[in-house]
């Protein structure tokens, strides 16, 4: 946090160190044992002001692990009734303990991976793949003029209009505090260039292709004779303090087999529950030996950071790491992306997750407006 702009920055390095402080709001701490964090002094509430508004004598020079009962990682509720105000006792319940994170961490909470990457532009370069690199300590303009004197009209407007992209995210993120995940970098990219040549009256764009073959079907379907087909998602609901989940499993007749429908009192950030419905998913389709089992969401971030080797040290990185040992140790299970139109029976289901918490379905007990979403796909 005490780098400086140095003699000659890059596009992206003069970015970073125009955000610092937006950086320095970020971070926060996921509690594992609570012995490293002050309760007064550092950022650990899961809200949008991660310190404790509530001043106290009692609280100077405290650690989060005073607020646990004892021998336990568990609240200590009558503490914190009696210490803090309305606010912060709201902000700390609703606050996860990690029961199988050995020492407290450190991260970013804006991004899944909970380390701020200097290189958000390098990845979604990597994605976009414009048809130049990206210079190292180089003015932005001398680069610019530099890789565009003998391009292609179509090589121009695909890197201005990445760039501008880029620009656009790290405003909202520093006036705004919205973030732009790399993927919706590029889908934004594509879209203002489609709109841009269509104004011209260029040659169109194609739509940007899906990751893998396989993804992007807008249409439910059945899966093949002796294959299960699950399909997840969830929906936070801020208002009543919890977030839901509904998860789908349904035969090569497109039959219902087996629902759930469950919540946990707390309010995730919408990958991160995307991303717990699928390692839900994945825990059933590990028992079951005798199928094929394809895994189907549609949130295209998490199914990414699924399919990628990045390191992550979030609370996102765990659950992320647990599905891909799953899907790596089982070879009759593949995941993939899908649109919200494919994914309404599931969708639906989760939408209704508070009516029946932690409760599993069969095709006669299901709730009928579900029986009658999932017949019309059939």
């Amino acid at each position: 946090m005490q780098a400086t702009l140095g003699g000659s920055p890059s596009f992206v390095w003069r970015s970073i160190l125009e955000a610092r402080k937006v950086i320095s709001d970020g971070a926060c701490w996921r509690i594992g044992n609570g012995t490293n964090i002050q309760i007064m002094d550092q950022p650990w509430l899961n809200a949008e002001n991660s310190h404790v508004t509530t001043v106290s004598p009692a609280l100077e020079n405290q650690m989060v692990a005073s607020l646990f009962r004892s021998h336990t990682r568990e609240w200590e509720l009558d503490t914190i009734r009696e210490v803090f105000n309305d606010q912060d006792q709201q902000h700390i319940l609703n606050t996860m303990i990690e029961q199988d994170l050995e020492e407290d961490v450190l991260n970013w909470k804006f991004e899944n991976s909970g380390n701020y990457s200097v290189k958000l532009a390098t990845t979604c370069w990597k994605i976009f793949d414009p048809g130049i690199h990206i210079g190292d300590n180089e003015e932005f303009h001398t680069w610019l003029e530099r890789n565009l004197t003998r391009k292609s009209d179509n090589i121009k407007a695909k890197v201005v209009t990445l760039c501008w992209s880029i620009w656009r995210s790290r405003n909202d993120l520093v006036w705004n505090k919205k973030i732009w995940q790399p993927m919706f970098i590029v889908a934004k990219t594509w879209e203002y260039l489609s709109q841009w040549k269509t104004a011209q009256n260029c040659f169109s764009v194609a739509p940007m292709s899906p990751p893998t073959a396989g993804d992007g079907a807008i249409i439910w379907a059945k899966p093949d004779l002796n294959e299960v087909k699950i399909t997840t998602d969830a929906t936070i609901f801020a208002e009543k303090g919890f977030s839901g989940m509904g998860i789908i499993a349904r035969n090569h007749e497109g039959y219902l087999i087996t629902a759930k429908s469950s919540t946990r009192p707390e309010v995730m950030q919408p990958v991160l529950g995307e991303a717990l419905a699928i390692k839900e998913a994945l825990s059933w389709a590990k028992e079951i030996h005798s199928h094929i089992v394809t895994v189907e969401t549609d949130c295209l971030v998490a199914v990414q950071l699924i399919r990628s080797a990045v390191p992550m040290r979030s609370r996102m990185g765990k659950i992320i790491q647990d599905c891909r040992e799953i899907i790596r140790e089982v070879n009759n299970i593949k995941l993939y992306f899908i649109k919200r139109s494919a994914n309404m029976a599931a969708h639906e289901l989760a939408l209704v997750s508070h009516m029946y918490p932690d409760c599993n379905f069969n095709w006669t007990s299901v709730p009928s407006m579900l029986r009658i979403v999932s017949e019309m796909s059939l």
